[in-house]
């Protein structure tokens, strides 16, 4: 099934707005993170976190804004899943992450 036009404006626009990201402009975007944390109670299993992933990033595409995940419980997401080639890096880049 192919990609919704939509999504691929998002994932070409959040692309090109990683290339402009630097410590000294993060200020002026607009995030939404998905995170599970190592000080976080509850997160909920794999499915119950990437099951929302299809609103979220039709609200980021409407919002105009980043999209990030960021888990750290039970490990970095980095471990088991990496961010598709032309695809979306969903990454926190380092010096942005708490």
């Amino acid at each position: 099934k192919k990609m919704p036009k939509w999504m691929k404006r998002y994932f070409w626009w959040h692309s090109q707005q990683l290339k402009i990201l630097s410590p000294e402009n993060w200020k002026s975007k607009s995030y939404i993170v998905m995170q599970c944390l190592n000080t976080d109670e509850k997160c909920g299993g794999t499915s119950d976190r990437l099951k929302p992933l299809p609103t979220i990033v039709k609200l980021a595409a409407m919002s105009h804004r980043l999209l990030f995940i960021q888990w750290t419980r039970p490990c970095r997401l980095e471990e088991f899943l990496v961010p598709p080639k032309g695809g979306i890096d969903w990454r926190v880049p380092e010096w942005l992450a708490p």
